[in-house]
């Protein structure tokens, strides 16, 4: 009998791991096998194609699978999109530090980045966003929705336009999953904290073990692992 047990957990430790180390696009078999049939176009999409994409989750999939140069491309034209709001001109000159370190800097979204330039991305993320909130009162809503999701900004409340939500574009969004409950496996980073944007759900991002894979979507310009999920406070 223990036997039979141990057998079991082996065979569950090795389809997890399989799951990690094989499914490169998503840990969900009808999402991975949608990208990569068609991971030919996939790679060869751009960001209003992907805007396009009507299901949050195949969006996400997609996403994991361009290239780190399309991924370059994605978060400079984001961000050239969000300049197109109304900002006063301490705000915009904020924004222009970010869109400059992002055009110098396209190895942050290389898979092979040393420690160096996770470092330094870290390191500028930090005082970047310290400097926004002591500065010029910005919040964890906007800060998500200039840096930390690819769907449009609408306006400087930080509403974003969502693909769950494409008829209706005002979506005020809750977490990096996009939404207020039953949360996604491996939906936020630890290190870059987006569970509650506005404080109102008293959620934060654990650490799971289950997420102990090299799945990198989450936190500032989807760069950082998702190595944990949405949980209230209390949980």
């Amino acid at each position: 009998m223990k036997s039979l047990l141990l057998l079991g957990i082996v065979f569950a430790s090795f389809f997890l791991c399989a799951c990690q180390k094989e499914l490169l696009y998503s840990c969900d078999p009808e999402i991975d096998k949608i990208v990569r049939n068609n991971i030919s176009e996939v790679q060869v999409m751009d960001r209003t194609q992907w805007l396009n994409i009507e299901k949050q989750d195949l969006q996400r999939g997609y996403y994991v699978a361009f290239s780190s140069e399309q991924k370059h491309t994605f978060w400079k034209e984001k961000l050239a999109e969000v300049l197109e709001l109304d900002w006063s001109e301490q705000e915009r000159a904020h924004l222009l530090i970010l869109v400059d370190f992002l055009e110098k800097n396209p190895q942050m979204f290389s898979p092979d980045k040393n420690q160096k330039a996770d470092d330094t991305f870290d390191l500028f993320m930090y005082r970047w966003q310290d400097d926004a909130k002591e500065k010029l009162g910005w919040n964890k809503k906007m800060l998500y929705a200039i840096a930390a999701t690819g769907n449009k900004m609408l306006n400087k409340a930080g509403d974003i336009a969502s693909a769950s939500d494409s008829d209706h574009p005002l979506v005020k969004s809750r977490s990096e999953s996009g939404s207020g409950s039953g949360w996604k496996n491996c939906s936020c980073s630890t290190k870059q904290d987006f569970c509650d944007l506005t404080g109102e759900f008293q959620q934060r991002c654990r650490e799971d073990a289950g997420c102990k894979l090299d799945f990198i979507d989450c936190g500032w310009f989807r760069t950082q692992a998702c190595d944990g999920n949405c949980r209230h406070l209390w949980a």
